[in-house]
Order: structure tokens, then C-alpha cells, then sequence
């Protein structure tokens, strides 16, 4: 079927190959009024294991009823030689993933618009009672003027139609994935999309495996995003935001006008920096509480890469020296009773 000039669904013709995984492959079509699209096949390998091709047609319905600018958008469904398929917009840009491959990570400014597009996109899919649990930069693809569109729901569940995963399976991308997803991917709720989105998020503005995140290296992430992306990534989904939207207005704060010059921290085995900026102790406007807890695989707090505040002399000082005037009273009161 892949050969170019076969005509699929009576009325598009292939072009060539798009890209292909390991249960779908991606061709660029033009449809019979010109348009160029991007029709998805599942693999003749993949047609007769029922959870596999559940899972595509899955993605399938879900997109079709989604409408959403952040969104990948579906326009038709269907089937050929026993094979189910569906079409999509055609969006040129690659993913996020290609994007930071190709020209390393991106400025704060522009990941944060990124996760905002990300967010936005989501909170439409909660909306209808969907939840991703597979976000990550290569779901992410790039269209017209860098608009982010979210794409591969295979995994997804609808929470209206019924959970489609059976109880104790993990389903999703290690290092992306929440850790109560891990345990049971039948049970999460919009909370381990949140996750997801942090975890892409570290990687936008670090170019870094989020399993570095984890382990507590927080070199180079902006300083107002830092607690934001801890928060969003925190091991209890009760610690993290309610939802994709409150996260979003937490980075809409930061958007505004917090400052995001990068973290730097020395490595474990050297002394901290002399003079880190006093601004780093500061809880940009807008955003969560300071963190001061462990998170998930013992990553280390936003606290633990910060350096003594020199206050701390500073009531050492007046503390002794309350302590030498009040002996100095006692001593001439009890050389006036002499």
C-alpha cells in the first residue's frame, strides 16, 4: 500500500514516506482538492493483536472529536487490505524533540510559550475527558510561525468511554511518565499529564535526559522556572498543580516578567559558589511555594542549591551583642550596691 501513486480511501494519493515506528507508519498524501496531509497506517504486523490495534483505533476516534488549535487535527478515518488508518493536518515543522537535537535548547522565553501551547491543548483534552499520559517533545510537533501541536494518543483514555487499560499496567515513556502512572496507568487522572509536561519542560531548556531531573542535576534551568517544573514534577500528584491549567497560569506568571537567567550549581563534590545572586532565594511573582522537600529518586531540593544567606551572620552578631551589654548592666548594678 505504501507505494507512491496508491490511492488510499478512493481519493488520496501517496507521496512518500513520512516516518514510520514500531506499530505505524506516517505517509505524505494529497488529498483529491490539492491539500497535502499526513494519512497513518497501522503496520500489517500490528493488525492482528487486538491491543495493538486498539489502541490505534483509539487514537483515532479521540482525535476525530477533538478541535483544538494545540492540537494535531484528524479529518477522516478509515480502513484498507484490513488495515485501519486515518488522516491528519500536515504539519512540517518536525517535533520539539528534532527541534532541540537539531539547535540544542531553547531560549526560556520560547519554552515557555511552548508549555503554555502544550497546556492549552491539554486542558481541551480534559475538558472531554481525555488524558494524554504521553507527553513528551517527540508527541510535540511544530506547524506554521512554531505553533505546538500535541499529537499520539494512542495510549490515551477516555475517562467518558471507560479506562482502557487494564488495572496494574504501566503504560508511557520513562522519564516522562508519573510515578503513579508507573504503578497503575488505569488510575491516573489530568495530574500525570502535568508531569509530563514539567518533565518536557526540563528538557526544552536543558537539552538533558528528564531522568537527570529526577537524579537532581538543575544546572541551567531558569531560575523562575525551576520551582515551577519541581512543582509539576513532584513524586505525590497532590503536591503538584490541581491541573494543566493552574500550571499554565503559574507560567503565564513567570511570562510576565520573572527573571530567567539559568541555575548554576558546582557538582556535589565541590564547595558552592561565593555569590550566587540573593534574587535565587526569591519566589518569583506568581509562583508555588519554595520547595524544600525531597521529590521523586531523591532529587535534591531547590533548597539544597542554595547558598548560606548571609542574614544569618548578621542576627549572629546582634545576638552577642545583646548578650555583652546585658552583662555589662548587671555588672555596674551590682557595683552601685557595693
Amino acid at each position: 500500500m505504501g507505494t507512491p501513486g496508491t490511492v488510499v480511501g478512493g481519493r488520496y494519493v501517496i507521496e512518500g514516506l513520512l516516518g514510520q515506528g514500531g506499530q505505524a507508519v506516517v505517509y505524505r498524501v494529497r488529498d483529491r482538492d490539492g491539500t497535502v496531509r499526513a494519512l497513518k497506517q497501522l503496520l500489517p504486523a500490528c493488525a492482528g493483536k487486538k491491543r495493538l490495534r486498539a489502541r490505534f483505533e483509539n487514537e483515532a476516534r479521540i482525535l476525530s472529536t477533538l478541535r483544538h488549535p494545540n492540537l494535531v487535527q484528524v479529518s477522516d478515518v478509515g480502513g484498507q487490505d484490513g488495515l485501519p488508518w486515518f488522516v491528519m493536518e500536515f504539519v512540517a515543522g518536525g517535533s520539539l524533540a528534532d527541534r532541540i537535537t537539531r539547535d540544542g535548547p531553547l531560549p526560556p522565553d520560547r519554552a515557555t510559550q511552548a508549555l503554555l501551547q502544550v497546556c492549552a491543548g491539554l486542558e481541551a483534552a480534559h475538558a472531554a475527558g481525555v488524558i494524554h499520559r504521553d507527553v513528551k517533545p517527540h508527541n510535540v510537533l511544530l506547524g506554521e510561525n512554531d505553533t505546538c501541536k500535541l499529537m499520539d494518543f494512542g495510549i490515551a483514555h477516555d475517562e467518558l468511554a471507560g479506562l482502557r487499560t487494564r488495572a496494574g499496567a504501566s503504560l508511557g515513556t520513562e522519564g516522562f511518565m508519573a510515578p503513579e502512572q508507573a504503578a497503575d496507568a488505569a488510575s491516573v487522572d489530568g495530574r500525570a499529564d502535568v508531569y509530563g509536561v514539567g518533565m518536557t519542560g526540563y528538557v526544552l531548556v536543558t537539552g538533558r535526559d528528564p531522568l537527570q531531573f529526577v537524579q537532581g542535576r538543575v544546572d541551567g534551568v531558569p531560575r523562575a522556572l525551576l520551582p515551577l517544573l519541581t512543582q509539576a514534577t513532584e513524586d505525590r500528584a497532590d503536591d503538584r498543580f490541581a491541573s494543566v491549567a493552574a500550571f499554565a497560569e503559574a507560567l503565564r506568571a513567570v511570562q510576565a516578567g520573572a527573571p530567567t537567567d539559568p541555575v548554576r550549581v558546582s557538582p556535589p563534590s565541590a564547595p558552592p559558589p561565593a555569590a550566587l545572586p540573593t534574587s535565587f532565594l526569591e519566589t518569583p511573582p506568581g509562583a508555588p511555594r519554595s520547595l524544600t522537600s525531597l521529590s521523586i529518586g531523591g532529587r535534591q531540593s531547590d533548597e539544597d542549591h542554595r547558598p548560606r544567606p548571609a542574614y544569618r551572620w548578621l542576627v549572629g552578631g546582634v545576638v552577642s551583642l545583646v548578650v555583652v551589654v546585658v552583662v555589662l548592666a548587671v555588672a555596674v548594678a551590682l557595683g552601685l550596691r557595693g
